[in-house]
C-alpha cells in the first residue's frame, strides 16, 4: 500500500516538472523573441547622421524588411550624431551601403534601413562608420503633415490617417506610387470641390468686408482707441461698480418683495378693473349719448352764467332727471335757492 502511494506521489512530481519545464522554456522564447537576441554572431558599425529625431537605442535594423540587427547606442561624434548598431555577421556590408531612418508607424516609431545602391568595391571592415553623405534622416512628418492642414480639416479622421499612412509610405519608398496617392487626394478632397460656390462667395465677401475695414481704417482706430479708454476706466472703477452692482442686487431684492406684497390687491383691483370695464362697454351707447349731451350742457351753461347788457340768467332751483335700475324715470326733489330774492319770487 505504501508503495503504491509512493509512486503516485512520484508521479505527481513528474508531471509537475514536465510543466514547469515547459513553461520556462516558452517564457525563454519569448524573452529571446522581444528582446530581439540573437544567437548567431554579430558585428558592430556605425553610422553618421544630420538628425536622427525618434530613433532609440534597441529599435530594429532591417534589410529589405528583414530584422538583421538592433540599434545599440546614439551619441555625438565630429559634431553629428552618431548611431552605433550590430548586424548579423553573416550579412555582408559593402562599402556602397546606405543606412536611411525611417518610420515605423504612425505612433512615431523609427528604426534602421540598409541599403546597397550597387558599385561595390569592398566590403567594410567591423566598427567602420558610414558617412553622412550615405545616410539620410526620417522625413519630417511634423512640417509634411501641417501643410496639409486645410485638406484635414474636410476629412474624416480615417481618411486622414490613411492619406498620412500613405504618404509615409511614398515617401519611404517602400512601395505605393505618387500617382497613385494623387488619385486618393482626389478623392479625399471631392467634397472640399462641391462646396466650390460656398467658399468662394466666403473669400469675396471677406475681401468686401477687408476692403470696408480699409477705407475706414482711422475710424476703426479711434474706435478701438475709444473701446481700450473705456475698458481702462470701467478697470479704474472696478470697485465703485462692484459696490453699485450690490446695491442693484439689493434694489432688486427689496423691489421683489415690493411686488410679492402688492400682488394680491393689484390682483383684485385689476380683476373689478376688469369688470368695470365690461359694464362701460356694456353700455357704451349710453355713455356714447350722454357725453354728446354733455358737451351740449356745458355750452348752455356757460351762456347761463355769462354776464353782459343782453341778458341776466339766475339759477332758483334745480331737479335732476335720473334713469333707475329698473329702466323707470327718477326725478329729485326741487333745490330751491331760499335765497329770498325778489327775483325768484312768484311771477318773476
Amino acid at each position: 500500500m505504501k508503495r503504491s502511494s509512493a509512486v503516485a506521489v512520484r508521479g505527481d512530481l513528474v508531471r509537475v516538472a514536465i510543466f514547469a519545464i515547459v513553461g520556462l522554456l516558452v517564457i525563454a522564447l519569448l524573452a529571446v523573441q522581444l528582446s530581439g537576441t540573437r544567437f548567431s554572431g554579430e558585428e558592430v558599425y556605425g553610422a553618421s547622421f544630420h538628425d536622427v529625431s525618434g530613433l532609440r537605442p534597441g529599435d530594429e535594423v532591417r534589410v529589405a524588411g528583414v530584422r538583421v540587427g538592433a540599434v545599440e547606442d546614439i551619441a555625438f561624434a565630429d559634431g553629428v550624431p552618431r548611431v552605433t548598431f550590430t548586424v548579423d555577421r553573416s550579412l555582408p556590408m559593402t562599402d556602397d551601403v546606405h543606412a536611411t531612418v525611417r518610420y515605423k508607424n504612425l505612433l512615431g516609431d523609427r528604426f534602421l534601413e540598409l541599403s546597397a545602391q550597387g558599385g561595390a568595391t569592398g566590403r567594410m571592415a567591423p566598427g567602420e562608420t558610414i558617412p553622412v553623405a550615405r545616410t539620410a534622416p526620417a522625413a519630417d512628418l511634423d512640417a509634411l503633415l501641417g501643410g496639409f492642414q486645410p485638406l484635414f480639416q474636410g476629412l474624416q479622421p480615417d481618411q486622414v490617417n490613411q492619406l498620412s499612412q500613405e504618404l509615409i509610405t511614398v515617401l519611404q519608398g517602400q512601395g505605393g506610387t505618387v500617382q497613385g496617392l494623387l488619385g486618393h487626394i482626389g478623392e479625399l478632397t471631392n467634397s472640399l470641390a462641391d462646396r466650390d460656390q460656398v467658399i468662394g462667395d466666403l473669400v469675396t465677401n471677406l475681401n468686401q468686408v477687408l476692403g470696408t475695414v480699409d477705407q475706414h481704417d482711422q475710424e476703426f482706430a479711434v474706435a478701438l482707441t475709444q473701446l481700450s479708454d473705456l475698458m481702462s476706466g470701467l478697470a479704474a472703477d472696478r470697485q465703485a461698480l462692484g459696490s453699485s452692482l450690490q446695491e442693484v442686487a439689493t434694489m432688486a431684492g427689496s423691489f421683489t418683495d415690493l411686488l410679492e406684497q402688492a400682488r394680491p390687491p393689484l390682483r383684485s383691483a385689476v380683476d373689478e378693473f376688469g369688470r368695470t370695464i365690461a359694464n362701460v362697454n356694456a353700455g357704451k351707447d349710453e355713455l356714447e349719448f350722454n357725453l354728446n349731451e354733455l358737451v351740449d350742457f356745458y355750452t348752455r351753461g356757460s351762456r347761463i352764467g355769462a354776464y353782459g347788457t343782453f341778458t341776466n340768467a339766475y339759477l332758483c332751483g334745480l331737479q335732476i332727471k335720473l334713469t333707475g335700475p329698473d329702466g323707470n324715470t327718477i326725478y329729485t326733489p326741487w333745490i330751491d335757492s331760499n335765497s329770498g330774492s325778489e327775483r325768484c319770487g312768484d311771477g318773476q
